[in-house]
């Protein structure tokens, strides 16, 4: 049975019910994930599975009360319904509750590839034997820890009273291999290499890189040593940066956050908050991007949006409830799947960067490069400290050595606003693809 054509066939019944029952404001979100899934453990294959899953969540916004409720059953989608109103009935009064209107969305190019839906589980574990193999093909000193393929194809369906109806289909290939090197009793340092596509033409390519790339990197580490303590120059890998930087900036110009006092830049806006070389944006309608998206979760066209611009706060996120506590209009930054109400947060973070990797480095006398970094991140107070992974002493704008027994600290405002330089070169990391960032007057303690 075709799940998705089955609740759809539902779905269509359920609409004329709402129409009948007089509701002016109700909303469904319809959600397809299909994935096949190949997973490795210690070079041995661990896991293949595959699933098709497929749910539908239900909002009904009356008397500016708010109920849902959701479901993967088709036959239960009338009484989801059915749930949601009663919710509403029974919830607190809140005027700021409401729907989108229906906007004209362009729907982004290249994102959906037809040819993953044919993708079996043979073929993707194939992909993913030939991912394991490499990086021991390269250099026999490669340990892998673990290795993961996953072919995702999404489908999204928003409609609501109001007259919006939109879907969208997408496609991913997400993959990551972690690991190390060993040589006799020395070590590496743990490392992991990730990427997506979403399109099947150079899977193939993009795979054969990553493996070698991540067996260069591990071999590289060996032979690490410590480096001299120091407060000054650090060298941000797209990694590092997604984990202390984006991460921290996601959070600071969140709407809910602003709005709930938790952020530090509520009431900072067309202020300075860092570097002049600070550009960071939210770019979701890039073709043929894994992170691109034409509608959020409520249906609100995606956008281009500058939200710091020379280190000048320029604007937070927001979807629609959040906007209208502000009398101000969606930024098109709903997020969530079909089990809950929609969130806020971003599609396609950015930093907009000048520099190539190479000025960067001879920028650098001295200092260190942070490949990957273990540690804490408060961005409510600003604290950091850390440990430094796949690390690399740097002077003269050479790469030295390998590090081991070295960490970071310091305070994340201070650190945006020692930001000296960001590279055009990007890499794919889990939080999106980021540039390299070069910062300054940062604690450097080696043991």
């Amino acid at each position: 049975m075709d799940i998705m054509k089955f609740m759809k066939e539902k779905i269509d019944g359920l609409k004329a019910k709402i129409v009948r029952s007089g509701l002016k404001k109700v909303e469904i979100f319809l959600q397809r994930r299909n994935f096949k899934r190949v997973f490795f453990e210690k070079n041995e294959l661990k896991t293949l599975n595959q699933d098709d899953l497929v749910g539908v969540g239900i909002r009904v916004v009356e008397n500016n009360r708010q109920g849902f409720s959701f479901t993967n059953d088709p036959n239960e989608v009338f009484e989801v319904f059915d749930r949601a109103k009663e919710l509403a009935r029974l919830s607190e009064e809140d005027e700021y509750l409401d729907l989108p209107e229906p906007k004209e969305c362009v729907l982004v190019e290249g994102i959906y590839d037809d040819r993953f839906e044919e993708f079996d589980l043979e073929r993707t574990l194939m992909l993913g034997k030939k991912m394991v193999e490499i990086p021991r093909r390269v250099d026999g000193r490669v340990s892998l820890d673990s290795a993961e393929l996953t072919i995702t194809v999404m489908e999204n369906l928003v409609w609501n009273t109001l007259g919006l109806e939109l879907s969208e289909r997408k496609t991913t290939a997400l993959f990551f291999l972690m690991g190390m090197a060993v040589e006799d009793d020395k070590v590496s340092s743990f490392d992991y290499v990730a990427d997506a596509s979403v399109e099947s033409s150079d899977l193939d390519e993009r795979i054969e890189k990553s493996a070698r790339v991540f067996a260069n990197r591990v071999i590289s580490s060996l032979g690490a040593k410590s480096c001299p303590s120091y407060k000054g120059k650090v060298l941000l890998s797209p990694n590092a940066v997604g984990t202390i930087l984006v991460q921290s900036l996601n959070f600071l110009v969140n709407s809910e956050n602003v709005q709930e006092g938790r952020s530090p830049w509520a009431g900072k806006l067309n202020e300075k908050v860092a570097s002049k070389v600070l550009t960071f944006l939210d770019s979701p309608r890039k073709p043929r991007k894994f992170t691109s998206v034409s509608f959020d979760r409520e249906g609100v066209p995606t956008r281009d949006l500058v939200i710091i611009e020379d280190g000048v706060l320029k604007s937070y996120i927001y979807n629609t409830y959040r906007a209208r506590r502000e009398n101000r209009k969606s930024t098109g930054h709903a997020s969530g799947g079909y089990q809950s109400t929609p969130s806020v947060s971003m599609n396609a973070p950015g930093l907009k960067g000048s520099f190539s990797l190479d000025e960067m480095l001879k920028m650098m006398d001295e200092g260190i490069f942070v490949r990957r970094y273990s540690g804490n991140v408060n961005p409510v107070n600003g604290i950091f400290s850390g440990t430094v992974k796949g690390g690399k002493y740097v002077k003269n704008g050479n790469y030295v050595y390998p590090l081991i027994g070295t960490m970071i600290s310091g305070n994340i405002f201070e650190l945006l606003n020692n930001i000296t330089a960001i590279s055009e070169e990007t890499e794919t990391t889990f939080f999106g693809e980021l540039p390299y960032v070069l910062v300054d007057n940062v604690d450097v303690v080696s043991s």
